[in-house]
């Protein structure tokens, strides 16, 4: 048995959801309801560790705060999948597909960036008449204007783990084994 997490899922993930047939015909029954039960507990034990919305970056080595209103984009929405490779269920926070320019390794993802640290190159734009000083993040899907101004800065992220702790606390809680233990007991004495 083997639970990991993996920001860097290639394909639909909905394609490996333990609801799906190629993934019932690929594990036994036992495997399928354990695997999906550690998914379950690791993915709840994540999301009870984000702080509810607030403003502002919260302490580094804390769990990160939820700055969006969309019930999808967040990352409390964390979704769980078996991995045929690793034999083994991945969780992880979806729906976030921007990816962060960063110095240290190219296309990171925002919970990658939260779960682990880095710098990212931020892109921002202001109006060249404001009067404000304001810079505001710059979104690269559109055309650069002759009316604004543009400038990149790097930013560097404290981590603020929650997918790695909220495993590391199933295991200790114990849940994790015990799963395990109560499927092979409930197969010894069938």
């Amino acid at each position: 048995m083997s639970a990991t997490f993996d920001f860097s899922i290639n394909g639909s993930i909905k394609d490996f959801f333990f609801d799906r047939r190629r993934v019932q015909e690929a594990l036994t029954a036992a495997e399928k309801k354990n695997l999906s039960l550690i998914g379950s507990y690791i993915r709840q034990r994540a999301r009870t560790r984000i702080l509810r919305r607030r403003k502002g970056a919260s302490d580094p080595l804390s769990p990160p705060h939820v700055h969006s209103q969309d019930s999808v984009r967040n990352l409390k929405n964390i979704l769980f999948a078996y991995d045929p490779n690793l034999h083994a269920v991945i969780v992880g926070p979806v729906g976030l597909r921007k990816r962060v320019d960063t110095t240290e390794i190219a296309n990171q993802t925002v919970p990658q960036i939260l779960e682990f640290g880095g710098v990212a190159v931020i892109h921002e734009e202001r109006y060249k008449r404001s009067t404000k000083t304001v810079w505001y993040r710059r979104d690269d899907r559109t055309k650069v204007e002759e009316s604004k101004e543009y400038r990149t800065r790097t930013a560097s992220y404290a981590p603020r783990p929650f997918m790695s702790v909220a495993l590391k606390q199933e295991i200790a809680a114990g849940t994790i084994k015990n799963v395990w233990r109560a499927s092979v007991t409930a197969g010894a004495t069938a």
